[in-house]
C-alpha cells in the first residue's frame, strides 16, 4: 500500500461517524480528567503561614491584637487561596477542547493532528536547548494560533452555510478576506506579532510586570491591528465590488439594499469576532501560564521562600492586576453661584478700573461663568507648597468589617514635569502620622493602604503610627503581630479607613513631612515639612481608591466583548462611507473618526484646561470655536471613548456591566443610524443598468 492509498483512507476515516464519535468521546474524557485532577489539586489542605512560626503561648499578647492580625492575615491567605483556584486552568482546557472539537466534527481531525506533529519534530529540538528554546516558543505559538484560526474560520463558514441572500453574502465576505492580499497581511501580522511577544519579556523583571506588559501588548495590539483590518476591509469589500462591477451580479438575483448591507457587516463582524478570539484565548492561555510561574521571592508558584510570608510581588499581581477592582474617585465640591458672582464681580471690577465704560454681556457672562467652572477644579486639585489638602471620597462601597486591599492611586503635575525632577510626598489617612512618597511628575503612582500594621495614638502623641505594606519594616512587624509580641498594634483593614459618615478621608502634603518631639520632655510638639520647589496639581481622574470586586477571568471575558462591540461599529461605520465614497476617501473618513472617537476622553480632560479667554478677560472667539469643536467630539464620541477595557484590564479594573450596557445601547443606535443611512444611499445608486455597450 503506497503513500498516497494511506492518505486517501485516512481521510475518508475522519469524515466518517464513528470516528467523529469516538475522537469526540477521548477528547472529551481527557477533558474531564484534567478538571478533576485540577479541582482535587486546588482542594488540597494548604499550608498556613501561621504554621511555620514558633508558637507562642496565648498569655504573649492579648486576645485581641491575636484575632485582628489573625484575620488580617487571614485576608491575604484567602486572596492568595482564591488566585489559586483551578478556574484558569478549566478554561483553558475548555477552550482547547473545543477547537479539537471543532477540527475533529468539521472531518479534519487526522489532518490537523499529522500537520501538529509534523510541527512538533521541528519545535521540540529547538526546545531542548536555552538558545533556541525562544524559537521553539515562537513556532509554537504561529502554528497553534494559525490552527485555530484556519479550524476556526471553517467552522464560521459552516455556521454562516445556511439559506438567503443574508448569510450567501457573508460567506463570500470570509471567503473574500483569506484572498485578498489587505486582510492577509493582517491577519499574519497579527498571528506573527502575538506568537513572537512572549520572547520579548524580560525574565528578570518583576512577575506582575512580565504579566501587565503582555496583557497590554497582546490585547491593546490586537485589537489595534484588528481595528485597522475591519476599518480597510469593511471599506473595501463594498468599494470595490462597486468599482470592478462585481456587484452587477448581486444585485440582479435581485437581493435587497438591506439585506445586502446586513450581509457585508455579518460577514465583516464575524472575522473581527474570529480573529478576537484566537488572539484572546492565545493571550489568555499565556497569562494563566505566566501566572502559575514563580514570582519574586518566591521558591514556587504562590509558594514564598522559608519565613518571608507572602511574597509582595504575588501579592500585587493578585490584588491589582489579575482582578476585577472597583475603583472610587474623589469627591469634587460644586462650585457655589454665590462664588461664581463674586468671581465675575471682582472681573468686572479689574476690567473697569481701566475702562470705566466696560459693560459685561450676557455671552461674555456665560463665558466666564464656564470658565470659572474649569478653573474651579484646578483650584481645588491644587497643594501650594508645604500646605496640605484633604480629599473625601464618597460611595466608596465599603463598610465596617470590610477586609479587603484597597489601594491609593495618583498622579501629580507641576511647572513643566520635568522627568529629572520628583517630589516628595506625605500622605496621611485614619488620623495617622504622614508617610512620605517620592512622587516622579506626570507619572501614576499607587500605595496599597491596606492591610497596614497601624499603632494608635499615645499620651503626647496626637497621631497614629502606620507602616503600610510596601516598607521593609511591614514584613517583621507583621510576623511579631501573629507571634502576639507587638504590644497595642493593629491590623488596619479597609473598613476602619471608613469614618462616622461612611466616607474615606485622605490628606496629602506638599512635601516631606517630619515630626517634630521634644526629647526632654518627650512631647510631641507637630510636623514641619520641607517643602517642594512648586505647587502641585492633581490632573482630572488621577486620585481615585480602588479594591477587588470580581474575577479576573470574569473581568477578561467581558472586555473582550466590549472590544467586539466596537469592532462592530467600525465595520458599520467602513461599509456605509463605502456606499457613497470612492475607497480611498472612504477610508480616511472611517479611519478619521476612528481616530477621533477614541481619543474622545483625552480631548474632554483637554479642555478642561483651555482657556477660551485671555489674560485680560477678553473672549478670543477663535479659541471658543476650536472649544465648540472639540467639545461636540468629547460629547459625541464618549461613551465609545470611555469603553476602555484594555486600559482597565491591565490595570485590574472592573469592567461594570453598567458601563457595557450603556455602551452597548450608544452604539446599537449609531450602528442603527448608519444601517439606515447605508440602506437609504443604496437604494438610490444605480449599480446595474445596461449601458447598451
Amino acid at each position: 500500500m503506497n503513500l498516497r492509498e494511506t492518505a486517501g483512507k485516512l481521510q475518508r476515516l475522519q469524515q466518517t461517524r464513528g470516528f467523529k464519535l469516538v475522537a469526540t468521546g477521548v477528547i472529551t474524557a481527557l477533558a474531564v480528567v484534567l478538571i478533576v485532577g485540577a479541582v482535587v489539586q486546588a482542594n488540597r489542605p494548604p499550608v498556613e503561614i501561621a504554621q511555620v512560626l514558633p508558637e507562642t503561648p496565648a498569655e504573649a499578647a492579648p486576645a485581641e491584637s491575636i484575632t485582628n492580625a489573625g484575620a488580617a492575615q487571614r485576608m491575604v491567605s484567602d486572596l492568595i487561596g482564591r488566585a489559586s483556584t483551578p478556574t484558569g486552568f478549566i478554561l483553558s482546557v475548555l477552550a482547547v477542547g473545543a477547537v479539537l472539537l471543532v477540527t475533529v466534527w468539521l472531518g479534519v481531525g487526522l489532518t490537523y493532528l499529522g500537520l501538529l506533529g509534523a510541527a512538533a519534530i521541528v519545535i521540540v529540538p529547538l526546545g531542548l536547548f536555552p538558545g533556541t528554546r525562544p524559537y521553539a516558543t515562537f513556532a509554537g505559538g504561529v502554528s497553534s494560533l494559525a490552527l485555530a484560526f484556519t479550524v476556526l474560520m471553517q467552522g464560521t463558514s459552516l455556521l454562516l452555510s445556511g439559506k438567503g441572500p443574508v448569510l450567501a453574502i457573508a460567506r463570500n465576505v470570509l471567503a473574500e478576506a483569506v484572498r485578498l492580499k489587505l486582510s492577509m497581511v493582517f491577519i499574519v501580522l497579527l498571528l506573527f506579532g502575538l506568537a513572537a511577544l512572549p520572547g520579548l519579556l524580560d525574565a528578570d523583571q518583576p512577575l506582575r510586570y512580565r504579566v501587565q506588559s503582555f496583557l497590554q501588548y497582546g490585547t491593546g495590539g490586537t485589537f489595534w491591528l484588528i481595528a485597522l483590518l475591519v476599518v480597510a476591509f469593511s471599506v473595501s469589500t463594498v468599494a470595490s465590488e462597486q468599482r470592478d462591477k462585481v456587484i452587477w451580479q448581486t444585485v440582479t438575483k435581485p437581493v435587497a439594499a438591506w439585506q445586502y448591507i446586513l450581509g457585508k457587516w455579518l460577514g465583516v463582524v464575524s472575522l473581527a469576532a474570529l480573529l478576537l478570539a484566537v488572539n484572546s484565548a492565545g493571550v489568555f492561555l499565556f497569562v494563566e501560564y505566566l501566572r502559575n510561574q514563580p514570582a519574586q521571592d518566591e521558591r514556587e508558584a504562590f509558594v514564598a521562600l522559608a519565613d518571608t510570608g507572602i511574597s509582595e510581588d504575588r501579592v500585587i499581581l493578585e490584588s491589582e492586576i489579575l482582578t476585577a477592582r472597583r475603583t472610587v474617585y474623589v469627591t469634587e465640591p460644586p462650585i457655589t453661584e454665590e462664588q461664581i458672582v463674586k468671581f465675575i464681580s471682582d472681573r468686572v471690577a479689574e476690567v473697569r478700573e481701566r475702562d470705566p465704560t466696560f459693560e459685561l454681556s450676557q455671552e461674555q457672562y456665560d463665558d466666564l461663568d464656564e470658565e470659572l467652572r474649569r478653573q474651579w477644579r484646578l483650584l481645588y486639585f491644587a497643594i501650594p507648597r508645604g500646605q496640605q489638602q484633604t480629599f473625601v471620597f464618597e460611595d466608596t462601597g465599603l463598610r465596617p468589617g470590610d477586609d479587603v486591599p484597597v489601594t491609593l492611586h495618583w498622579r501629580i503635575d507641576a511647572g513643566a514635569n520635568r522627568p529629572d525632577e520628583q517630589y516628595r510626598i506625605g500622605i496621611s489617612i485614619a488620623n495617622s502620622m504622614p508617610v512620605n512618597r517620592t512622587s516622579a511628575l506626570g507619572h501614576g503612582h499607587s500605595l496599597r493602604l491596606t492591610p497596614s500594621v497601624y499603632f494608635p495614638p499615645q499620651r503626647g502623641a496626637p497621631l497614629a503610627v502606620l507602616v503600610t505594606s510596601d516598607e521593609p519594616e511591614y514584613a517583621p512587624l507583621r510576623e511579631r503581630m501573629l507571634r502576639g509580641t507587638l504590644g497595642n498594634a493593629e491590623m488596619l483593614r479597609a473598613g476602619d479607613l471608613i469614618d462616622d459618615e461612611g466616607n474615606v478621608r485622605v490628606t496629602f502634603i506638599n512635601g516631606a513631612s517630619e515630626v517634630v518631639v521634644d526629647t526632654e520632655q518627650q512631647q510631641f510638639l507637630g510636623i514641619r515639612v520641607a517643602p517642594n520647589a512648586d505647587r502641585m496639581q492633581f490632573p482630572a481622574g488621577s486620585l481615585r481608591l480602588s479594591y477587588a470586586v470580581g474575577s479576573y477571568h470574569v473581568n477578561f471575558i467581558k472586555s473582550v466583548f466590549v472590544l467586539w462591540l466596537k469592532l462592530a461599529f467600525l465595520a458599520m461605520l467602513g461599509i456605509t462611507a463605502a456606499t457613497f465614497l470612492s475607497f480611498s476617501v472612504a477610508s480616511l473618513v472611517a479611519f478619521g473618526v476612528f481616530l477621533l472617537a477614541e481619543s474622545a476622553p483625552f480631548i474632554k480632560d483637554a479642555l478642561v484646561s483651555y482657556a477660551t479667554v485671555n489674560h485680560d478677560q477678553e473672549i478670543v472667539y477663535f479659541r471658543v470655536l476650536i472649544a465648540a469643536i472639540a467639545h461636540g467630539v468629547s460629547w459625541l464620541f464618549l461613551v465609545y471613548g470611555e469603553l476602555s477595557p484594555v486600559e482597565r484590564l491591565v490595570a485590574g479594573e472592573n469592567v461594570s456591566l453598567a458601563s457595557i450596557g450603556r455602551g452597548l445601547g450608544v452604539i446599537v443606535v449609531w450602528m442603527s443610524v448608519l444601517y439606515g443611512i447605508a440602506v437609504a444611499v443604496f437604494r438610490k445608486r444605480e449599480l446595474a443598468i445596461y449601458s447598451g455597450h
